[in-house]
């Protein structure tokens, strides 16, 4: 808990110093799009943090776990990024609720499906694994290149956007160890869900302001 505490502090730091030293250009940054991948960092390594974690049971080995999850997201989310320049700006929410839905149907299916393969071979179970993480990482893919893309307009804001997102993936790594102790792995996806849901509440009440002005 105190490295957690420490980490979001540091965060908290990191993320404040540039608003204080560019006043004037505070207002150029939407404080909706920072909230976005806020959402979107924590969330994509809180899902990872939960694949390697439950994974393990499947191939038995922590470091094949991580080895696997951690290749297959970087492949299969590096293909949803190049898919989601196909993507119009309007299906940003549908995507983010395309990605909680994914999620929320892995936390549902994984028992059932560990259950059918823990008693196979290594390499089925290691191909299965694999298997599951193609439809998981191409969605978790799309919402990072689709809110820079989209969401931000100036190089100030996709930085500080990019930072976001990088201060949440450490605080998201962290804050699973700690969510699986206390609260158990299915806690852990539940986060992840929750933090996509932030990100999806934010682009809506972006658009909202937007259609109002």
């Amino acid at each position: 808990m105190v490295v957690l505490i420490e980490a979001a502090a540091v965060a908290a730091l990191l993320m404040g110093l540039p608003l204080i030293s560019a006043r004037r250009s505070v207002k150029k940054i939407s404080l909706s799009g920072i909230l976005y991948f806020l959402g979107v960092g924590a969330g994509f390594m809180l899902a990872e943090m939960y694949l390697i974690y439950k994974l393990v049971l499947v191939l038995g080995d922590p470091i094949i776990s991580m080895t696997v999850v951690l290749a297959g997201l970087l492949v299969f989310s590096g293909i949803g990024g190049m898919l989601s320049s196909r993507l119009p700006d309007r299906s940003i929410p549908y995507v983010l609720l395309l990605v909680a839905a994914v999620l929320f149907v892995t936390f549902a299916g994984t028992e059932w499906l560990f259950q059918g393969i823990l008693v196979m071979p290594e390499g089925i179970r290691q191909a299965a694994a694999v298997g599951m993480l193609v439809p998981i990482g191409l969605v978790l893919g799309l919402p990072f290149p689709m809110g820079m893309q989209y969401l931000l307009d100036s190089p100030l804001e996709r930085a500080y956007g990019w930072a976001a997102n990088g201060c949440t993936s450490v605080i998201g790594s962290i804050a699973a160890a700690q969510i699986a102790v206390s609260k158990g792995l299915s806690t852990i996806l539940v986060a992840a869900v929750a933090a996509y849901l932030v990100s999806w509440a934010a682009v809506v009440a972006a658009r909202g302001r937007r259609g109002n002005d």
